[in-house]
This record gives structure tokens, C-alpha cells and sequence, in this order.
């Protein structure tokens, strides 16, 4: 998996902004269940690690 750096906007709302028009791009490149099993196993390793939901 490549790495991204992501350096936010000028305020809180812009930074917003920003982080919700790379998800739409990246949910728009790859299907939906491949974002959930992405999402299910970062939540199993937060976990495994002890995290309280």
C-alpha cells in the first residue's frame, strides 16, 4: 500500500474539506466492499491492541 502525506487547509472547516473530497475520489476508484473489509480490519486491529469502543 503507498503512503500519503497529506498536509490540511488554513482552518478546521477547509481541512474538512479536503479529507471528504479524497475519500469520495478514493471510494469512487474502488468498490464499496473493499473499503468495508479495509475499515473491519483496521477496527480488528484496534482491538486487538485494547482499544474500548
Amino acid at each position: 500500500m503507498q503512503k500519503l502525506g497529506i498536509i490540511g487547509g488554513i482552518g478546521p472547516e477547509a481541512t474538512m474539506n479536503y479529507y471528504s473530497a479524497i475519500i469520495k475520489r478514493y471510494q469512487e476508484r474502488i468498490a464499496t466492499d473493499k473499503v468495508d473489509g479495509y475499515v473491519g480490519a483496521a477496527a480488528n486491529n484496534l482491538l486487538k491492541a485494547g482499544c474500548d469502543f
